[in-house]
């Protein structure tokens, strides 16, 4: 599974999860294939939901163990919920910046900016807050905020405004 993925260096492991920006990156759950027995269905419905739900607790299971020197889990609860939401073709694609840095899927083959904007780098620190903090519903203390875009500013070698 390319969330799981990791390498193995001569004194050191890690987690990695590398995508060109032209890459596409989706996900989807579990499906009966086409030619799948339909009577089977008929005949043994529990035995074909148990089936299931075991594959989702597995699934749970390896995702919950701990990434390479880190706390995190493997996959995030929030990547599990919206890859079990889609069914079939309708893919959940890692397809932004924003869903890369969310679940940890670096990218390669851009060129990196030799200079930013304040905002840019206001953005920049933006997300790399809001990728450790999940996703939310509501907004952050400003407080939060307002700490963060000082830090972040003065450490890109942006003036805080």
């Amino acid at each position: 599974m390319f969330m799981m993925g990791n390498y193995t260096g001569s004194e050191i492991k890690g987690l990695s999860r590398k995508m060109h920006v032209t890459s596409r990156l989706g996900f989807h759950r579990p499906i009966l294939p086409h030619n799948f027995n339909k009577s089977v269905l008929a005949e043994a419905p529990n035995v074909i939901y148990q089936a299931g739900i075991s594959a989702v607790e597995e699934l749970i299971s390896l995702a919950n163990f701990k990434a390479l020197f880190s706390t995190e889990p493997m996959i995030q609860a929030d990547l599990i919920r919206e890859i079990l939401s889609h069914i079939g073709n309708d893919f959940f694609y890692i397809d932004n910046v924003d869903k890369a840095g969310r679940w940890g899927v670096e990218l390669y083959g851009f060129q990196i900016p030799k200079t930013s904007q304040p905002e840019q780098a206001w953005y920049a620190c933006q997300n790399t807050l809001r990728w450790k903090l999940g996703p939310t519903k509501s907004n952050i203390a400003l407080a939060l905020w307002s700490y963060s875009q000082i830090w972040c500013l003065r450490f890109s070698g942006h003036a805080a405004t």
